[in-house]
């Protein structure tokens, strides 16, 4: 067993002594000044808004963050080019839709790509798309902003570490704070002589507090924004943590790690696989039911959809975790993966495959009883994914070059980038109306399109419809959407869809209204 326990912090404990200090160029002084506008606007286009100033300010930011690498003569390779392309593609989805939960989403992992991008542009192309994927992210997230967050404030500093200039700070700061009791004592004095002088500073009383008004103290943040954007800069740029999460360092560990018996894990793994078997003997007729569109009898619909899809759900994830447990932590002779260790992921891949395509023929019977709902559809493509993720193991028992986290980061940014610029909203809302249009659904939850602008297009032939219920909830929806799409918008809220859909709506509401002026003259003649 390889005994070397080193951390997979660090690959060895350096001397303090051998620690050379921070050196800043004027580019260095230039771009920490810069990150503080760039973290003032975050502050007021990120974190204050949700539409297109989100993506113009990603556009700002990554050419701020470029500029900074050429500036530091880095090499832009293939790969770090890739990954800026799809961080302003993502960034699209604020100037195009409205919907607010998933523009949270992807805020996070565009802030997650972006840190990334920085640790990418100062490796020299160094960073493949491999196993330390999870690694090269938490050092770019945490390790290397955080191990120079103050390099914003040195930098800035650095024209001015004269000793003279700092004598002299020194006596200015020292000779203001002695003036500050006789400026308090003459300043009520004056104010209690002479009622001008009173008004005058009630006057920078009522400024100073203007100034200090909620909007203004949460511009503050772009303090922290900035040292944590600069820090992540400097540290990139100039390989302040090249021993920090190092491939040599995380292989080491990963061997040092794998302390659990091959019979252990073979003893733990029969009986899993055994429950499988007697479960899919067992409970088959009830599970499996769906592939044949029908559900077990005494039970509802969406109580079988419900009941089976989620379980099966956290059955597959558990055993996903297993997977990656025995991968880490058991012993592996010579660095490869014994031939039995492979015949059991291999049954539990396959059994898994089977519970996933189960779970989606649960959800398909779901969704043609009761329609869709982005509810349904997020989760089936989530199932997708894992479905993905089991056969790229399978893949990876047989082929041994194959790069199972290069083929799962794709594989996930295909789907996600499918799942939230397909517009799901408006998917839903057009399928259940033409469903209930075609007489599959007996009614329509309304619910749902309060939240999808676009949907007015599709519910307005509703509100003419021969059932007085639907009708009723038709034109309330039409009432309510409208008096929300009329709302102003800032220019940091703008967004297509919302634009579209207010568009759609007056064009046919003054159509409307033109139709009941010609009835009326109509009549009157």
């Amino acid at each position: 067993m390889n005994t070397d326990t080193r951390s997979v912090w660090m690959e060895s404990e350096p001397k303090k002594a051998q620690i050379p200090p921070n050196v800043y160029e004027n580019s260095h002084v230039l771009f920490a000044a810069l990150s503080f506008i760039v973290g003032f606007l975050y502050v007021r286009f990120v974190f204050m808004g949700r539409g297109i100033s989100v993506t113009i300010f990603t556009a700002i930011f990554l050419i701020f963050v470029l500029s900074y690498f050429h500036a530091q003569k880095k090499i832009f390779t293939k790969y770090s080019m890739i990954v800026a392309s799809v961080i302003e593609l993502f960034s699209l989805y604020f100037i195009i839709f409205p919907y607010q939960t998933e523009k949270e989403i992807i805020l996070l992992l565009i802030q997650v790509a972006c840190a990334y991008l920085i640790f990418l542009l100062g490796s020299d192309g160094k960073i493949k798309l491999d196993e330390m994927l999870p690694f090269d992210l938490l050092k770019s997230i945490i390790v290397m902003p955080f191990s120079s967050f103050g390099s914003a404030v040195a930098a800035l500093f650095h024209p001015f570490q004269k000793k003279s200039f700092k004598n002299n700070l020194i006596l200015v700061v020292g000779g203001l704070f002695l003036s500050i009791p006789v400026f308090s004592i003459i300043t009520v004095l004056l104010t209690n002589a002479d009622s001008g002088f009173s008004t005058m500073l009630q006057t920078i009383t009522t400024f100073t507090e203007n100034i200090f008004n909620w909007n203004n103290i949460m511009n503050l943040l772009l303090i922290p924004v900035a040292l944590y954007l600069f820090g992540a800069l400097y540290s990139s740029s100039e390989n302040k943590c090249v021993g920090t999460l190092s491939r040599e360092a995380c292989e080491n560990t990963k061997t040092a790690v794998k302390i659990i018996p091959q019979t252990l894990l073979c003893s733990a793994f029969t009986p899993l696989l055994a429950l499988y078997v007697l479960f899919f003997i067992s409970q088959g007729s009830y599970f499996l039911s769906a592939f044949s569109n029908v559900k077990p009898d005494n039970i509802s619909y969406a109580q079988y959809a419900r009941h089976g899809f989620f379980e099966l759900c956290a059955v597959a994830i558990i055993n996903f975790l297993i997977i990656l447990f025995s991968d880490i932590f058991v012993k592996q002779p010579e660095r490869k993966r014994p031939r039995f260790i492979t015949g059991y992921i291999i049954t539990l891949s396959i059994f898994t495959l089977v519970l996933i395509a189960t779970s989606m023929s649960k959800m398909y019977l779901y969704i043609r009883i009761y329609g869709l709902t982005v509810k349904r559809m997020y989760p089936s493509v989530f199932m997708l994914f894992l479905a993905t993720v089991f056969l790229f193991i399978l893949l990876n028992c047989f082929v041994k070059k194959f790069n199972f986290i290069k083929s799962t980061a794709v594989i996930f940014v295909v789907l996600f980038f499918l799942s939230t610029f397909g517009n799901f909203n408006e998917i839903c809302a057009k399928y259940n109306i033409a469903m209930y249009q075609n007489g599959d659904l007996q009614s329509i939850d309304f619910t749902p399109f309060y939240d999808t602008p676009g949907a007015v297009k599709y519910v307005l032939p509703l509100a003419y419809s021969k059932d007085a219920e639907i009708a009723k909830e038709a034109n309330s929806f039409l009432q309510t959407m409208g008096a929300q799409l009329n709302t102003p918008l800032t220019w940091k809220d703008f967004n297509f869809v919302s634009q579209n859909a207010k568009h759609f709506f007056q064009v046919n509401t003054m159509r409307q209204i033109e139709k009941k002026l010609l009835r009326n003259m109509q009549i009157s003649l």
